[in-house]
């Protein structure tokens, strides 16, 4: 008789936690009651107290961001596994739960400190163009494209809103600038430039036309009422 062989694999820490209904409710509450202040104060308290160690576990930051990003990837691998609808409703939730504006306090000292950097090494931006520039790949960008015809798609107007709201609260002279820089760089290259300038102007007209007979339309209806 032979005896069916055992999967002697030893459990993994985390995994040995799951395994505890206990240990689930505890961290469940324990993220849901997490004070965002909390972190502010343990930073505080380690670079007022140690600032050695606190630049120390600055350097394992990379490692933790790498970590970071391969959970989430594997968790959207598994998450689209599960209806479309239920995988919505669950961003639309974390989407809506997340603290606005500790999001925007976060962007915006990074932004300081960005600018700060940059300021006093002018030549680390172009190297960051360069070295983090080459590394986009034509990949994301037909994704990227692939998307926005998709949504145009299904709603014509949702990027025209998306892109007065935007530029409503962008500095338009600095925004003026970067268009201008990157109309330039495209220009440069050669992918049948004048094709897509002519299929660019007569799709504005076209719109321009349809305006026009839209407004045409609703003052006869007025006038007929």
């Amino acid at each position: 008789m032979t005896r069916p062989r055992l999967d002697r694999r030893p459990k993994g820490a985390l995994e040995a936690l799951l395994s505890s209904t206990l240990f689930k409710d505890v961290l469940r509450t324990a993220l849901n009651s997490a004070d965002p202040a909390r972190g502010a104060e343990a930073v505080n308290t380690m670079l007022g107290r140690d600032p050695e160690a606190a630049f120390a576990l600055v350097s394992s930051i990379p490692a933790a961001v790498n970590t970071l990003v391969s959970a989430l990837t594997e968790l959207a691998l598994r998450l689209g596994n599960y209806p479309p609808a239920l995988a919505g409703s669950m961003a639309s939730a974390i989407a809506r739960d997340v603290n606005k504006d500790v999001v925007r306090a976060c962007a915006a000292a990074w932004k300081g400190l960005a600018r700060g950097v940059l300021a006093s090494r002018p030549d680390l931006a172009a190297h960051l163009l360069v070295t983090v520039g080459v590394r986009v790949k034509a990949g994301a960008l037909n994704a990227l494209a692939r998307f926005i015809n998709d949504v145009h798609r299904h709603d014509p107007g949702v990027l025209s809103a998306f892109f007065a709201e935007v530029l409503r609260r962008v500095d338009g002279d600095q925004a003026r600038k970067a268009c201008l820089a990157l109309a330039n760089a495209f220009l440069d290259q050669r992918w049948g430039i004048p094709s897509f300038a002519a299929e660019l102007l007569a799709t504005r007209a076209r719109r321009s036309i349809e305006r026009l007979l839209g407004k045409a339309s609703g003052k006869a209806m007025g006038h007929e009422g």
